[in-house]
């Protein structure tokens, strides 16, 4: 399902326990870039197919449209927290 890496990290973070700093997810997060990237492709073709005349495609695009900004929300959201909990660790 679209979305389930991302989600993953986000859980991740709410997992570790207050004050902790859980390792950084590269993993995770090279796999949310890559269903992304995916995601997007597909998008591409079925919006050149679509100028092309093939009709019923728009509601895939929008379908992996949110997908896409949610993606991108959930990798925003995991980096600020990490961000932050850097920059508190680092004052003290």
């Amino acid at each position: 399902m679209y979305g389930e890496k991302a989600v993953e990290l986000i859980r991740q973070l709410h997992r570790s326990p207050d004050g902790s700093m859980p390792p950084f997810n590269e993993d995770g997060i090279r796999q949310v870039l890559e269903e992304m990237r995916v995601l997007f492709e597909q998008n591409q073709a079925d919006v050149n197919k679509t100028v092309e005349g093939a009709p019923g495609l728009f509601p895939g695009v929008q379908l992996r449209h949110a997908a896409l900004e949610r993606n991108k929300r959930c990798l925003l959201a995991y980096m600020y927290v990490l961000t932050v909990q850097v920059s508190l660790q680092l004052r003290q």
